[in-house]
């Protein structure tokens, strides 16, 4: 899959990797992120935005991510967000935020992976408040257990 994808034959990738995560049902989640992971990019790839953005919630939501649907995401809920994310990153100087830890954990790392992947799909797809909210809910993630 990984070589179809480098080679830009995205659609084997994508049905390929859908094909492996039908297959791994009873296996656990963790073995399957990189899986899910390159799914996602190749769902991007093909513009199918809604599929990679519903593919990458559910992912963040499995990893104990609280991601709000975009259908039910209130102005307020962005709004509100986005002042807790300025109140946090207000509180921090340039030497704390240079000196800040690499995270160990690897739950962490792989929800920033996610993220990232969840804040260019909605880039692309979503209203300007969302892509907002979403900026500033990676964002957060950065700041509880390292970058």
């Amino acid at each position: 899959s990984r070589a179809a994808y480098a080679l830009g034959k995205i659609d084997d990738a994508s049905l390929t990797l859908k094909g492996c995560i039908e297959e791994m049902e009873n296996v656990e989640l963790n073995d399957k992120l990189d899986i899910y992971f390159l799914y996602i990019r190749t769902l991007h790839a093909r513009r199918e935005l809604s599929e990679a953005f519903k593919t990458c919630r559910w992912i963040l939501n499995q990893l104990g991510e609280n991601v709000l649907h975009p259908d039910i995401t209130k102005d307020d809920d962005v709004t509100a967000t986005v002042d807790e994310t300025f109140s946090m990153y207000s509180d921090l100087s340039d030497s704390k935020l240079i000196n800040m830890k690499e995270s160990t954990n690897q739950v962490h790392i792989d929800a920033m992976k996610f993220w990232s992947q969840l804040v260019f799909i909605s880039y692309q797809s979503l209203s300007r408040p969302l892509i907002h909210y979403f900026i500033c809910q990676w964002a957060q993630c950065n700041l509880t257990d390292g970058f």
